[in-house]
């Protein structure tokens, strides 16, 4: 038993001195000496040193090399990898001196600094970025007065990402590109917490872009309403393009006093230099302002996409200020937009007005939201227009209706082309029911006259063809009949009824209009009796060209 235990401990041992083995034999591939880089960063000791040491002048098995000898990271294995620099070029050594970065190998500054005045940019760079995880200030600073602006920016970068608050106002002395400027303002300002409103005013004054985006940047990552009182200040004697950024800016960063701040600014505004105030105050959900202004395309544009609650109210009671039409029109087709069946009420109070403009605007507004419940007042207001304000309540009474169940709206639809008192009123209500396809019309609809045989056309169905069938050998309603069938088959969708119309249409068709008009639908059902009737157009002249259309469509 006691000489297992000692073998157990020496197996380590034995697995180490293999590894070292391998990695001084020639034949060993570079497979297994770079598996026995990796054992020996796991297990090694400080007796492998050397043996990595050996490897680091290679340029495949650097790499493992030196993972191996950054996990020992032993004061032996951070002397090696400083010996190699000398020994080493190319990737193999700006990988070394990534290492020494990793292994926070401080003692070897002088020879990184040296690497500064090299010639080659990567080496430069990786040096410059070792020196600055190291957290070594003087060769980054010393970089930043090069006269070459390259390694001015390269330090420069370096420099933005170590803490050191003298290399930043090293930067903003420098003559570096002025993103590295930016940075570097942006690193004093958040190096406060909180950031200082002085500092930041000061750097809002300024004319220098970098120092402006730079407080910009802040406000954004950090707002508070002291940086928010800031803005107010600078924004008071600013100018443009200043103007619009301190505007914006308030929209991440505001206090109580913004919102009136911005709309008093807004009132002494105009043209397109009002666009960020909507913007900004539209942002903050500080619309008061605005409203008194609804008609200017850009602020209505604004309100209907506002999400916020209060705009429906807020237009409504200015709806109730106003006393022209000139004023109400626009607040309306706002609320018209909006489509929110909260403004119900104050619509359809405007639908009553007597002001034709106005009445006009709210019917137009209604029609997305009126439901069954405004379907008898609709029918009130229907009843009481004419001209074109009675075709606008027509649009709002079938939207209305359209919404409601079919058997409800048509009994009162119904009783009021019963009701009606004239042909030209019963007609308009029947205009109504054929829209929304109430059957029990097609009982009580009397088909003595073209004009009504019409009307039939605006069914949404093929519904009344079988009705309309029998017409067309009535020689006055013989046309009004082929007409309106033709214009139903367009809304069928069924081959086979499609086809058993047109056959049965067929010895009807006699004008040019109706035979163009025969010959479309037919080109459109792809059938082969479809194709038969088309042939039998053949010959007549006067449609040919309709009948190469119809015969090429068929055959697609």
């Amino acid at each position: 038993m006691r000489h297992f235990l000692i073998l157990l401990l020496l197996l380590p041992q034995l697995a180490v001195a293999d590894d070292l083995a391998t990695l001084a034999e020639k034949d060993a591939s570079l497979e297994q000496k770079a598996r026995a880089c990796q054992r020996l960063g796991e297990s090694g000791t400080n007796e492998c040193v050397s043996a990595l040491a050996n490897l680091l002048v290679d340029q495949t098995l650097n790499v493992y090399a030196r993972t191996a000898l950054e996990r020992l990271g032993s004061k032996e294995a951070r002397q090696a990898m400083l010996a190699a620099l000398e020994l080493t070029e190319g990737n193999a050594r700006l990988g070394v001196i990534q290492s020494l970065a990793a292994m926070n190998a401080t003692e070897g500054e002088p020879q990184l600094a040296a690497f500064l005045s090299e010639e080659d940019k990567v080496l430069v760079s990786t040096a410059l970025h070792a020196l600055g995880r190291m957290g070594f200030s003087t060769p980054v600073a010393t970089q930043l007065k090069h006269t070459a602006q390259g390694r001015r920016d390269l330090a420069a970068a370096v420099a933005l990402q170590m803490s050191d608050k003298r290399l930043h106002q090293a930067i903003l002395a420098s003559n570096v590109s002025q993103t590295y400027h930016t940075g570097a303002h942006l690193k004093q300002l958040l190096s406060e917490e909180p950031i200082s409103p002085t500092y930041l005013e000061n750097l809002l004054r300024q004319e220098e872009p970098a120092a402006i985006t730079a407080a910009m940047l802040a406000i954004r990552e950090r707002p508070s309403p002291e940086l928010a009182q800031v803005l107010h200040r600078v924004l008071q004697t600013a100018k443009p393009p200043l103007t619009e950024r301190l505007i914006h800016a308030l929209g991440h960063c505001s206090n109580e006093q913004t919102i009136p701040l911005l709309g008093k600014a807004f009132e002494q505004s105009e043209g397109d230099s009002r666009a960020p105030y909507i913007e900004t105050l539209s942002k903050l959900d500080g619309l008061e302002p605005l409203i008194p202004h609804v008609g200017d395309p850009a602020i209505d544009k604004t309100l209907v996409a506002s999400t916020s609650a209060r705009i429906n109210g807020l237009l409504e009671d200015r709806l109730q200020e106003t006393s022209t039409s000139q004023e109400s029109v626009p607040i309306i087709n706002v609320l018209g937009q909006r489509q929110s069946p909260t403004n119900l009420p104050v619509l359809m109070k405007a639908a009553s007005s007597t002001d034709s403009s106005v009445q006009l605007a709210a019917l137009e507004a209604l029609r997305p939201i009126v439901g069954f419940s405004e379907v008898p007042r609709l029918i009130t207001l229907y009843k009481a227009t004419t001209d074109n304000t009675q075709k606008v309540a027509f649009r709002a009474l079938v939207a209305a209706s359209r919404k409601a169940p079919i058997e409800k709206v048509g009994k009162l639809l119904l009783a009021e082309t019963t009701a009606a008192t004239s042909s030209e009123s019963r007609r308009s209500w029947l205009r109504i029911l054929i829209t929304l396809g109430y059957e029990p019309t097609l009982k009580n609809f009397s088909l003595d006259s073209p004009e009504t045989i019409t009307l039939l056309a605006a069914w949404p169905s093929t519904k009344p063809i079988e009705r309309l069938r029998p017409l067309v050998d009535t020689p006055n309603l013989k046309s009004a009949a082929v007409s309106t069938i033709l214009t139903l088959l367009e809304k069928s969708s069924n081959i086979q009824e499609r086809i058993n119309t047109l056959k049965t249409l067929k010895p009807a068709i006699r004008s040019l209009t109706e035979k163009r008009r025969y010959l479309a639908a037919l080109g459109k059902t792809k059938h082969p009796d479809a194709q038969t009737l088309i042939e039998t157009f053949a010959q007549d002249q006067p449609v040919s060209q309709e009948f190469k259309a119809a015969r090429s469509q068929s055959h697609k």
